[in-house]
């Protein structure tokens, strides 16, 4: 199933994903509770 999907809903890219937009935006709970962050 992961080759089906786009690295950025692979659990590496989830993972890379909150990290950089926790940093940047502060949103990690957002992202985390699944709401849009932008």
């Amino acid at each position: 199933m992961a080759d089906t999907l786009p690295r950025e809903y692979t659990l590496p890219g989830l993972t890379e994903g909150q990290c950089s937009i926790t940093v940047i935006t502060g949103s990690g709970i957002d992202v985390e509770a699944g709401l849009p962050s932008f």
